[in-house]
């Protein structure tokens, strides 16, 4: 039970501390045995005070229709504390002299997440003879990293995109995208040397679904890869334990421990995680339901020396398909894709009905006509997935947790960065049928206001980077034309 005690009057100098100091409340709530809304008001201490006792539900939100939020929506709070069984944290009387600048800040003066105690450093455990690998590409990633992560700039600007009621709405799915879980690297015994020309396919999934997805991933690449699991001490710890059916070396598992009180599947802070592991010219993110074709490690490496990898960067993609049969729906190679596509309840091009736009970029006129590599467009709605080259790629934006846009937006970020797409005509992967998860309209919601705003983020980044072009090609237009006067003389 916590009493919040709220200057009236007024309007909300500061509102962002307020609704900071709120989604504190939240999750100290959710570790508690509270049962459902309530709230009334205790007393009236002054025409400054307002006392209110409020029970938070179980899934940490407040009560919409309670009077403390419609005061949100009327921006009729200046000063918020939050007291833990009844007692003021300061038993001064509020004044209307109280203003932004005696309120707590909405951030510390580190650059850590703070909405949360959950918000901790992660346990990272590497194996010694790993270490100086996975320390050497994060700190690679570093820079680019720092813009991707919950911080206190971060922390400001969200106050800006949501209004307050959505904010405290959303306060859980914000509080969990600063969350670092702590992780386990190369949990099985790993050793690979990876050639000049090489690739490593990366996933990532739960344990619930861990072992059939592996092996069938695992049957269809012989070459390395790197997935990342997510799941609780005890299913980690049951993982572990297991015997499983690949003998290889060049297969690296890393755990990822879910916290007891968490609830959203950080699928880019996992996704980052399979990256660091890799040592491998080239990487291939898959999501873990899809299955590569039979020859796909040796088709990908052999089409690598096609392209000038550090002079333009390019992006190769890897059409997706979908399967609705349970066993045999993965075709071997392109020919028997052929073949296959004939039968639409056999297979089809993935998101056919679902989201058709997604993959179109991928041009399949083109690709059902094609024996080479051709050329595409990125950007838009395109959620392709690509094998490139390790090194000068972006890492994943960890601010994106659970299903939307995490995917989406690392493909648009390639492009604003002027890459190329060229589809391979032979290499692909399906989709095997699973039970879809269902996710909260919510949630859906708050990752939409996040997702549209860092694509306008995006958008100004690519037509800043193609201005500076024009600009460039100008000015190496200038510097010849002089020359090609002087010799005519």
């Amino acid at each position: 039970m916590y009493l919040i005690t709220c200057l009236r009057g007024g309007r909300a100098i500061k509102i962002g501390g307020f609704i900071m100091t709120l989604t504190t409340l939240l999750w100290l709530s959710t570790n508690t045995d509270i049962e459902v809304y309530r709230e009334r008001r205790v007393r009236r201490e002054s025409q400054d005070y307002e006392v209110y006792k409020i029970d938070i539900g179980e899934n940490g939100d407040l009560p919409l229709d309670s009077d403390i939020s419609r005061k949100m929506e009327k921006k009729d709070i200046e000063h918020v504390e939050i007291v833990d069984d009844g007692k003021l944290k300061n038993n001064k009387k509020a004044s209307p002299e109280m203003g932004s600048k005696e309120m707590a800040p909405i951030v510390p003066e580190d650059d850590s997440p703070t909405m949360s105690p959950l918000a901790r450093k992660p346990k990272i455990m590497i194996p010694k003879q790993f270490r100086k690998m996975i320390e050497s590409n994060a700190n690679m990633y570093k820079k680019d990293l720092k813009g991707k992560k919950l911080n206190k700039a971060y922390e400001k600007e969200l106050h800006t995109l949501f209004s307050q009621t959505n904010y405290t709405r959303c306060s859980r799915l914000i509080i969990e995208a600063g969350l670092r879980h702590d992780v386990k690297y190369f949990a099985f015994p790993y050793k690979y040397e990876p050639s000049p020309v090489d690739v490593t396919l990366m996933s990532h999934l739960t344990l619930n679904r861990g072992y059939t997805r592996i092996a069938k991933i695992l049957a269809a690449w012989p070459g390395p890869v790197s997935f990342t699991v997510f799941g609780t001490d005890e299913e980690i710890k049951a993982f572990l334990k297991t015997k499983h059916t690949w003998k290889r070396k060049n297969v690296g598992i890393h755990a990822i421990y879910q916290g007891n009180d968490t609830k959203y599947y950080p699928v880019n802070y996992m996704r980052n995680i399979a990256l660091y592991a890799t040592n491998t010219s080239h990487v291939w993110m898959i999501d873990a339901d899809f299955t590569p074709n039979q020859d796909a490690y040796k088709l990908i490496k052999g089409y690598i020396p096609h392209f000038n990898w550090t002079k333009k960067p390019t992006a190769l993609v890897s059409p997706a398909f979908e399967t609705y049969l349970p066993e045999g729906g993965v075709p071997a190679n392109r020919a028997q894709l052929m073949i296959d596509l004939k039968d639409h309840d056999r297979i089809e091009t993935f998101s056919f009905r679902r989201c058709p736009r997604c993959h179109n970029n991928t041009n399949w006129p083109m690709f059902f006509n094609s024996t080479k590599e051709y050329k595409i467009k990125g950007g838009g709605t395109f959620e392709p997935y690509l094998v490139v080259h390790r090194k000068s790629i972006p890492v994943y934006d960890e601010r994106f947790v659970d299903r939307h846009w995490n995917k989406i937006l690392y493909d648009y970020e390639l492009y604003a960065l002027q890459y190329e797409f060229y589809v391979l005509p032979d290499v692909f992967i399906v989709h095997e049928p699973h039970e879809r998860i269902q996710q909260a309209q919510l949630e859906f919601e708050c990752l939409d206001v996040i997702g549209k705003e860092v694509k306008r983020k995006l958008l100004l980044k690519k037509k800043d980077i193609e201005r500076t072009i024009r600009l460039r090609k100008r000015s190496k237009k200038r510097k010849k034309t002089p020359s090609a006067s002087r010799s005519k003389r």
